[in-house]
């Protein structure tokens, strides 16, 4: 669903018969972003070794790319404040233990 999300976000028009790429940038496609990294965490989760190293560097992709849409606008700091707690918590399974 938030694949689906992502290309409906995403808008296509022509100018000059050139076709331009457009994409949103609010609030809604950066949490989509975060909600899709917690997805793709969930999904390594039980994993040992490069598998889950894979599986959190994945996740972790996709919280950067709803950061990036935050750090746009200064309206959505808050943002990313909520991109430091996922981080936390995407990235505690490879973390080491003290």
């Amino acid at each position: 669903m938030l694949d689906a999300y992502h290309v409906e976000s995403t808008k296509f028009t022509t100018s000059n018969g050139e076709l331009i790429k457009l994409e949103l940038k609010d609030q809604f496609v950066c949490r989509a972003w975060y909600a899709q990294a917690q997805v793709r965490a969930l999904a390594s989760k039980g994993q040992k070794g490069q598998e889950l190293v894979k599986g959190v560097l994945d996740s972790l992709t996709c919280l950067l790319q709803g950061l990036e849409v935050a750090l746009e606008d200064p309206r959505y700091k808050f943002l990313v404040l909520d991109a430091s707690i996922h981080y936390a918590n995407i990235s505690r399974p490879i973390q080491g233990r003290a």
